[in-house]
């Protein structure tokens, strides 16, 4: 199992873009190509709202 703290290098503040069974993340509302992509094509995902600005994303899928 990895870690969104392994994927994303430390706890910061990002901005993300969830379309096309993509999630997309930026440094800020700014940037035009992402610091990185999570294809949910290749995993299977729940994301819950924890309040108005935090979520929590759950993924399971193999290991790449």
């Amino acid at each position: 199992e990895t870690s969104l703290f392994g994927i994303f290098g430390s706890w910061e503040k990002r901005y993300i873009d969830l379309k096309d069974k993509k999630f997309r993340y930026y440094a800020n509302e700014q940037d035009i190509i992402p610091l990185g992509v999570l294809n949910f094509d290749l995993f299977e995902g729940k994301l819950e709202e924890t309040n108005s600005d935090q979520f929590t994303l759950s993924l399971q899928g193999s290991e790449i």
